[in-house]
């Protein structure tokens, strides 16, 4: 059982600001409230060359109870755990995004940290939980609208991922074994780049998206 409240503001025509709070009851964990914060400024609006420039801002918590086959399953391949606790994550992350040539152009340059407690993770057969990890980083997102109905986006996104604290008190990876789902517990990159391309006729709505990762 939960409920969410939100409230959304804007203030001097250019600083959007949306708070929530979501409180959620449970039988594995109780009660709990989870907050989250958004804002928004506007530097400066759209022009003719140089568009709108805007630095947003997100904060949050999570809960998440393990599934039923993390809690019980009976499979000796991988074995439930009914002491489970519940995952928790705080995440924050701000940016700026920049437009340009009347909005066919779009860059975003974002930092975010998450910080995790309790993470559940697939080890020996098993599940268990992580005492605390992280997970930050920096992306960088190019979006292309050039017209005749083509789209083009490529990002690059650094990551820095960590176990902070493990069951084990000899080694934050339990030995020799990395843990799922963070199993890169090591600076990584990652490059994406993705290209669309739609018809404009209203009744003949077309896209073939191509797209590579590596």
């Amino acid at each position: 059982i939960g409920g969410v409240v939100q409230h959304q503001a804007l203030l001097l025509g250019r600083l959007y600001l949306t708070g929530g709070l979501r409180i959620e009851s449970n039988g594995s964990f109780g009660t709990e409230a989870t907050p989250r914060l958004s804002a928004a400024y506007f530097l400066r609006r759209a022009g003719e060359g140089l568009g709108a420039t805007k630095l947003k801002f997100n904060f949050g918590t999570g809960i998440k109870e393990p599934s039923f086959i993390e809690s019980f399953s009976l499979s000796p391949s991988f074995r439930g755990n009914p002491d489970l606790k519940p995952e928790r994550v705080r995440s924050f992350d701000f940016g700026v995004e920049q437009r340009f040539a009347r909005d066919r152009a779009k860059l975003e340059i974002n930092w975010f940290d998450n910080r995790f407690r309790d993470l559940v993770a697939f080890f020996r057969s098993s599940f268990i939980n992580i005492g605390r990890a992280k997970a930050k980083g920096a992306e960088v997102v190019l979006e292309l609208v050039p017209g005749w109905g083509l789209r083009g986006v490529g990002s690059y996104t650094f990551l820095n991922s960590q176990v902070l604290e493990s069951p084990s008190p000899g080694s934050p990876v339990i030995g020799e074994y990395w843990l799922w789902p963070l199993a890169i517990c090591r600076p990584t990159a990652s490059h994406r780049a993705c290209g669309a391309a739609k018809s404009g006729k209203p009744w003949d709505r077309l896209s073939a998206p191509v797209c590579a990762a590596s």
